[in-house]
């Protein structure tokens, strides 16, 4: 089962372990004259956080803008608002972490997102 968010990286990865996601929300910033969406995950323990020196950097500044953890939509795979329900989802449905993964749980979570935003 997996045990937190996962973000790959070059030097150190990223791992927050679910017990310490405390939201995640989808936050724009301003950017060349519009607004970046960005998917954000506000952490209850900071502590909590695996990650780079550089990345502990880089979550202090996040902090003031609301989210310990920033994920630009223009390097996701999927809408950035998708995302955001996954996370919540496994958030608050500690029984749903072990489906991570599957295409059945992919589809299951498409259809939830699918209706709720109808």
């Amino acid at each position: 089962m997996p045990s937190g968010p996962y973000v790959p990286s070059a030097r150190r990865p990223t791992f927050v372990p679910w017990a310490a996601v405390q939201d995640g929300f989808l936050h724009r910033v301003a950017h060349r004259g519009g607004a970046e969406p960005f998917v954000a995950v506000a952490v209850s323990d900071p502590a909590a956080i695996r990650t780079s020196r550089a990345g502990r950097l880089l979550h202090a500044a996040n902090r003031g803008f609301g989210g310990d953890l920033y994920f630009a939509a223009r390097i996701m795979a999927t809408e950035p608002e998708f995302l955001v329900h996954a996370i919540d989802v496994y958030r608050s449905s500690p029984e749903r972490r072990q489906a991570i993964g599957k295409a059945d749980e992919l589809e299951r979570l498409r259809g939830e997102w699918a209706g709720s935003a109808a």
